[in-house]
């Protein structure tokens, strides 16, 4: 399958950044290939639409190895969206059933360059999901008859960025991709602190999942239930599509602090 659709695609249409096609597919043409060619790290968005018929929407590598597909049910419109290095990728069109025409669209944006630390972006306030686990935080401390801890910008600020730095340059560590630690990075965000303390994790869909793990382990724990910290940041990234050697998806840290 790979070989056949590899040959065929070896013909396809170069299509460029921004650029759309319209096709058809019916019992003859079962299938149509594309070429895209990615210059630099790149996100990648495809869309299938103005369907009358099921069809698929698939990337595949120049091998014709299969990286990520949209195959949703009847008339739906296909999206899907991929973080790739530099090189040809082929997209493939398939019709299930019926025929209909289709109109298929390709946006490039330039991925963050590897190494490279996120720039800080200082939240005005927690959106929910941070809210959630600043709660479920505070839920334990409650539980042990700690103080709850406050929301702070700047260390949400910071665990964001190690989220992103984590996601785009695929590694799970407390030291960044620039070698920095959890206190280079509230150094140079700006948080003056006496203490501080930092947990991360990966994997966990929802802050429910994540704060059960953090509490089943007994250094997560402990940064959580310390009486000697005040405040707290939350940094919770979605790579949708996550190309990378980790592939975990979800990304999570938590920042702790007390101001000095």
């Amino acid at each position: 399958m790979q070989s056949r659709n590899f040959r065929v695609a070896d013909r396809a249409r170069l299509l460029t950044n921004g650029e759309s096609s319209t096709g058809r597919l019916n019992s003859n043409v079962r299938e149509r290939f594309y070429k895209i060619q990615l210059q630099q790290r790149s996100s990648l968005n495809l869309s299938l639409s103005g369907l009358q018929a099921n069809a698929n929407l698939e990337l595949l590598d120049r091998q014709g190895k299969l990286l990520s597909r949209s195959n949703q049910p009847g008339r739906t419109n296909e999206t899907l969206s991929y973080s790739g290095e530099p090189g040809t990728y082929y997209v493939r069109v398939s019709r299930q059933q019926g025929k209909t025409r289709y109109q298929l669209r390709v946006n490039q944006e330039a991925a963050q360059p590897k190494g490279m630390v996120i720039p800080l972006a200082i939240p005005a306030a927690p959106d929910p999901i941070v809210q959630s686990v600043l709660d479920l935080t505070n839920q334990y401390r409650a539980q042990a008859r700690l103080a709850p801890l406050s929301w702070n910008p700047v260390l949400t600020a910071t665990a964001l960025a190690h989220s992103q730095d984590m996601a785009f340059n695929d590694y799970f560590s407390h030291r960044g991709s620039d070698g920095s630690s959890l206190f280079d990075r509230l150094r140079v965000g700006g948080y003056r602190y006496d203490s501080a303390g930092e947990n991360i994790a990966a994997g966990y869909a929802t802050a429910e999942g994540v704060m059960a793990a953090w509490m089943n382990s007994p250094g997560h724990r402990a940064n959580i239930l310390d009486p000697d910290l005040k405040e707290l940041g939350v940094g919770f990234f979605l790579l949708d599509q996550d190309p990378g050697t980790v592939q975990a998806r979800y990304y999570w840290t938590q920042n702790f602090g007390t101001p000095g």
